[in-house]
């Protein structure tokens, strides 16, 4: 069929092939109306050996992608799809590989736009990562703000850290193969383990951390009961805790022959000392540990 006009093939009905099974499908051609443009093509080397699955994208001039292809075994790429006339950026990119800067290009109808793109490896790439999450180990919540650190193995250098975001995560990256210590820290948390990790070319290590919370700091109270001044010897004494409208009874002592008492390890705190004096009265006492 000899024409000077451009036609498109129009989209077949959707069907179903089985193995050893053949069809005939009529598919027809339309003319484009103005409405076909160029044919965007080209190829995606790294030097002159082809890169097969690298993405090509056509963006506007803020960068939003608009159209995208990918390159076939011999690194040839097709925008097979109508790309309206006007001006545009063209860029492509691969794994392992730096995404190659945008050119602009120029779409007019019945004007073929050849692109040709080459790659060069990416050295990050081929360093290792290490990511993962940082949580309570009760609680099993993320921990915002801790600090994770990355030092060799056997010397205490620091490589890299990092901080966890709200979601507790972390990323190290850019790391070069050897032999690794991990540990993380956080505020009121005791500090992790020290993790070895060895890192080699394109390592990616999911390290999750679970931090213990710090023991609580532990307080006293202790007191001498007096009358007067004398002392008063084997009185006695009873420590209760305040909680809400409560008072719960946490432990009972004697005064010494010097009328000394002391309750010792205890969390933090409102507590209430109480002891009868029998005839002389009571003795109480209202303290807060902190």
């Amino acid at each position: 069929m000899a024409t000077n006009r451009a036609y498109y093939v129009e989209s077949s009905q959707n069907f179903s092939l089985k193995a050893g099974q053949n069809i005939s499908m009529d598919v027809k051609l339309k003319p484009c109306n103005g409405k076909c443009n160029t044919i965007i093509a080209g190829r995606v080397l790294k030097g002159v050996n082809p890169i097969e699955n690298a993405f090509v994208a056509i963006t506007n001039f803020q960068y939003n992608i608009l159209h995208t292809t990918f390159t076939d075994i011999n690194g040839i790429f097709i925008f097979k799809e109508t790309v309206p006339s006007g001006e545009y950026k063209i860029a492509a990119s691969c794994c392992g590989f730096k995404t190659t800067e945008a050119q602009n290009i120029t779409v007019s109808e019945s004007v073929p736009v050849k692109i040709y793109f080459n790659l060069t490896e990416d050295p990050a790439f081929a360093r290792g990562i290490i990511y993962g999450v940082i949580k309570d180990s009760l609680e099993n919540n993320p921990i915002e703000n801790s600090r994770i650190y990355l030092n060799y193995k056997n010397r205490n250098i620091k490589v890299s850290d990092s901080i966890s975001n709200s979601k507790g995560e972390y990323i190290i990256h850019n790391i070069l193969p050897g032999e690794y210590v991990l540990q993380a820290e956080a505020q009121n948390y005791n500090p992790s383990f020290p993790i070895n990790i060895k890192i080699e070319e394109n390592s990616r290590i999911p390290v999750d951390i679970a931090l213990n919370t710090n023991p609580p700091v532990l307080g006293s109270i202790s007191d001498v009961i007096k009358i007067g001044s004398l002392t008063q010897s084997s009185i006695p004494v009873f420590l209760y805790e305040l909680k809400k409208d409560n008072e719960i009874l946490k432990e009972v002592q004697t005064t010494n022959s010097d009328g000394f008492y002391a309750f010792s390890n205890l969390t933090p705190g409102v507590y209430r000392v109480k002891a009868n004096l029998l005839d002389k009265g009571e003795y109480e006492k209202l303290s807060t540990v902190i």
